[in-house]
């Protein structure tokens, strides 16, 4: 039994790992100027399963320009964005970023 849960978990990482490949090339003019000053954005991702991919999701964010940081909470399913004053991260660009690192996006919220 211990060999065969020490297998699944195994796989589980392999998948995971394999799953959470940086993939990611988003074209910088999908930024758009905001009038807020530092926004924090809340986006809901579904199909994370492990801290790599909660970092795999964190990095490509943070690839972006505008964005100053990103927090990302596989047990919750969401990503706290905290953008550079001034700036903004256009809703289909946090979607494509999510997508295309192989994850659900189901929305997001102003503020954190």
């Amino acid at each position: 039994m211990k060999i065969f849960s020490i297998l699944c978990a195994s796989l589980l990482l392999s998948a995971c790992a394999y799953n959470c490949a940086d993939k990611m090339t988003v074209n910088s003019t999908d930024l758009a100027m905001a009038t807020g000053a530092g926004e924090c954005i809340t986006a809901r991702i579904e199909g994370m399963v492990c801290e790599s991919c909660a970092a795999t999701v964190t990095a490509n964010l943070q690839k972006q320009s505008g964005v100053e940081s990103a927090d990302v909470d596989v047990a919750k399913g969401i990503a706290h964005i905290h953008m550079k004053k001034g700036q903004h991260l256009a809703t289909k660009t946090i979607e494509h970023i999510i997508t295309r690192s192989d994850y659900v996006f189901k929305g997001i919220a102003k503020g954190c």
